[in-house]
């Protein structure tokens, strides 16, 4: 717009001096050089003004180098920051490419460890067991955003955890979660916008799970619909009843599941309706999902993505992320 109020006044201004032009060639010596040069501004100040396409065009580069510049597309917090950018910013992990969320579940109360708060917020190596769970699905590049599952009387601890800016950045805000396992899940699913394609369901007690393992089941549930890590297993195993064997059950075909498990988000909806219209409990998402008959595959993981039970496991956990940290 400043461009063409711009442009009449610089056409007015050479037209007058044309028509001076030959009063002016009588009384000095510079006519002649006068003269010539008005034609030339004449016709630059004719062109701009006969070309309006051609300004608007101009104008329009500028505006769209303003748009794409990062005070307004979220990256900065300029005036037209979207609400969902601004959101991003912020530490609230939906943006708009998000294809892949994490539900770390951590309502729990881990009885069985024996502490007087929730196993998740148990500290190992002066952070959250929760957190550093969180940190490990951060550092995977294929994980966009990340749901924290929470006791709901403790949804303001996530405000207070010191975590590393990527992990901010996937962040989204804590949910209430419920008492069992699906009623957490179900919570953290409700979450989700639309746009996410596939969820990876895990634990928060297993702090020590692996950024490549993670990939790796994730690509695996891109391909198949459905994916978890699970290791082989390596003791024998004693079917028992009143305290006696009754069977030894061949190990040969036998895993240990892990997580996360990940699913297309459509499917693991439609399994946990299923489980929760026939009052079926499950003790992991995987076997919701078994009930539909839709294959998983199993990808191998590794044998420290250990879940944290008991007492003794804080001490072990703590042990071996200092051995990782002295490995890195």
């Amino acid at each position: 717009m400043l461009l063409d109020v711009a442009a009449p006044d610089a056409v007015g201004s050479d037209c007058a001096c044309a028509g001076a032009a030959p009063r002016a060639a009588s009384a000095s010596a510079s006519a002649p050089h006068a003269a010539a040069a008005a034609p030339r501004r004449i016709r630059r100040a004719t062109r701009a003004r006969a070309s309006p396409r051609a300004s608007f065009r101009r104008i329009r580069r500028r505006i769209r180098r303003r748009i794409r510049s990062p005070s307004l597309v979220g990256c900065g917090r300029g005036p037209h920051v979207s609400p969902q950018a601004a959101a991003a910013q912020d530490g609230n992990g939906y943006g708009p490419r998000m294809r892949v969320a994490a539900l770390v579940l951590a309502a729990g109360r881990g009885e069985r460890i024996g502490a007087a708060q929730p196993k998740a917020f148990l500290s190992i190596a002066g952070r959250p067991i929760v957190l550093h769970a969180i940190e490990a699905l951060a550092a995977c590049d294929a994980v966009d955003a990340i749901v924290p599952v929470l006791p709901a009387p403790l949804l303001e601890r996530a405000r207070d955890w010191n975590a590393s800016a990527r992990a901010r950045r996937k962040l989204a805000p804590a949910v209430a979660g419920g008492a069992e396992r699906q009623d957490s899940m179900r919570a953290g699913l409700a979450a989700l916008p639309a746009s996410v394609e596939l969820v990876a369901v895990h634990d928060a007690a297993r702090a020590l799970v692996r950024a490549a393992d993670v990939a790796r089941v994730v690509e695996a549930a891109r391909r198949t619909g459905a994916a978890l890590l699970a290791v082989p297993v390596r003791d024998t195993l004693k079917r028992v009843r009143d305290a006696r064997v009754v069977a030894t059950e061949p190990r040969e075909s036998l895993w240990a599941a892990q997580t996360p498990q990940v699913f297309r988000a459509a499917l693991l909806r439609e399994a946990l309706a299923k489980a929760e219209a026939e009052g079926f409990r499950g003790t992991d998402d995987a076997q919701l999902v078994e009930r539909l008959g839709a294959p998983i595959e199993i990808v191998e993981g590794d044998p420290g993505n250990v879940k944290i039970t008991w007492a003794a496991d804080l001490a072990w956990a703590e042990s071996a992320l200092a051995a990782r940290e002295g490995d890195a």
